[in-house]
């Protein structure tokens, strides 16, 4: 364990994929979807295990702030960086970013998503002590690349170049957003491309310095918001930027004039100084109910089946029961997830239109639903 290393938690998002068990007010990272506890309870362990507790951070938006503070009640207010309007994931690693800077302007962190899993946790901790590693070495921008294990046209790859750092590192020579079919089983079968991971680790002046260099009108409003905060704070570290009079309101400004735009497009494309560790540890970014229903368990049908569920003559189903009994008879292949006011039925492989259920109860004055 790095006794020094920070973790951010970007704990954002809307969750609109996992309609009708996700809700504006309960998003994803806030739902039991694998495993028995809250897929940010679990990102927190796994924090835990590369560095310590003391040192994790969660970003979210502050409307999720009491959510984020139930489901991590270890964690200090003052550890919470409330982000007062959705901006992507730039704005919140810069806010982030900051926060640490002000307070300890050597910090090393890994800035990872609430949501994702992966089933081999040693290869993902060794990953990350190798990329903590290079990016305490230097003015690096690290991240994870997954090994890919099927043509993926959903995920970003990045291109590993030529060996960089501690063994196992690379360069990245080029980012590659989501793929067509036939592209994507090219860089699936290359042995060179890597799905991105959105997993990142870096000193924190080196990530300032490179939002400074690729997207100066976040640099401008974080300088802004650094010098409201020392305003307040008087010299010195500054421990709780939140908390302190005025900072909030000038934030909720600077916040509201930022475009969203992802850290990826932002920076990471354009940085010329970004270095890839491989990463083979069975990751997910569990990213609809179809990545439920592959993650599983199943029983000998082939059904991945939670709650009261009773399968006849069923198979290859993913069901979530909330509260009534769902039954199946000689049904192949569906999706149906049950809760106290809705019921979701789709077949397995069309859950991303899940997005479009929304939508439409949306525009149809159903807020009460979504």
């Amino acid at each position: 364990m790095y006794e020094n290393l920070y973790h951010v938690i970007l704990a954002g998002g809307s969750g609109t994929r996992f309609w009708p068990l996700s809700r504006r007010d309960k998003p994803k990272q806030f739902l039991e979807l694998v495993g028995a506890e809250p897929m940010i309870r679990q990102t927190a362990e796994r924090c835990s295990a590369s560095g310590p507790r003391e040192l994790i951070y969660v970003s979210a938006g502050e409307e999720h702030r009491a959510r984020v503070l139930s489901a991590l009640p270890w964690l200090p207010a003052q550890r919470f960086i409330g982000e007062p309007i959705a901006r992507n994931t730039a704005p919140a690693v810069g806010l982030s970013a900051m926060t640490l800077f002000m307070a300890d302007p050597e910090a090393v962190a890994v800035f990872c998503p609430a949501d994702h899993v992966y089933d081999d946790p040693a290869a993902y901790r060794a990953a990350i002590d190798t990329a903590v590693e290079a990016a305490a070495s230097g003015d690096f921008l690290v991240t994870l690349g997954i090994a890919p294990t099927r043509p993926e046209t959903g995920y970003g790859y990045i291109e590993a170049g030529e060996a960089a750092g501690p063994e196992g590192v690379r360069r990245a020579s080029r980012f590659i957003e989501k793929p067509d079919e036939d592209l994507a089983r090219q860089l699936a079968s290359s042995g060179r491309h890597y799905w991105n991971s959105g997993v990142f680790i870096w000193r924190i002046s080196s990530i300032l310095a490179a939002i400074g260099r690729h997207h100066r009108v976040l640099a401008e409003a974080l300088a802004r918001f650094r010098d409201a905060a020392r305003a307040a704070a008087g010299p010195g570290p500054v421990a709780d930027p939140f908390s302190l009079p005025g900072v909030v309101p000038v934030l909720t400004e600077l916040f509201k004039a930022q475009p969203a735009i992802s850290i990826d497009y932002a920076v990471m494309e354009k940085a010329p100084n970004v270095l890839l560790v491989p990463c083979d540890a069975g990751w997910s970014d569990v990213g609809s109910w179809d990545a439920i229903a592959d993650l599983g368990p199943a029983d000998e049908m082939g059904n991945v089946l939670s709650g009261e569920v009773v399968a006849i003559g069923s198979s290859n189903n993913m069901v979530r029961a909330e509260g009534r009994v769902i039954a199946l008879a000689g049904v192949d292949g569906l999706i149906v997830v049950e809760t106290a006011d809705a019921l979701l039925i789709c077949r397995r492989g069309a859950s991303q239109k899940v997005r479009e259920v929304v939508a439409a109860l949306s525009g149809k004055d159903r807020s009460d639903l979504i």
